[in-house]
């Protein structure tokens, strides 16, 4: 919800298996940070629900793009299940802020 209504104040976002169904935003934001906001979707190659996850990050990447977002991408990860992979998210918010 924060990546749409407050962008501005991120560096960037990641999920690991999160779902999407476009809930509590009533409002995007039209801040000029959310062109360059980058967004990741990881998702465990393993996950049971990896299905229906996919389908709803590719929903939020359709959303996300009508409102102007453009650094998008979504990675499975190879031998993980639902977790929340927190080395992989750590390191790729550190990346994040090399480039800063």
């Amino acid at each position: 919800m924060t990546v749409f209504r407050q962008p501005e104040r991120l560096l960037g976002d990641a999920t690991t298996g999160g779902n999407f169904r476009n809930r509590c935003i009533d409002k995007v934001s039209v801040a000029p940070e959310r062109m360059g906001l980058p967004v990741k979707g990881f998702l465990g190659e393993k996950d049971d629900a990896r299905t229906p996850l996919e389908t709803q990050f590719k929903d939020a990447q359709d959303f996300a793009t009508t409102y102007g977002y453009k650094v998008l991408s979504f990675d499975i990860i190879k031998g993980e299940g639902h977790t929340p992979m927190p080395d992989l998210v750590l390191a790729y918010f550190y990346s994040l802020l090399k480039t800063k």
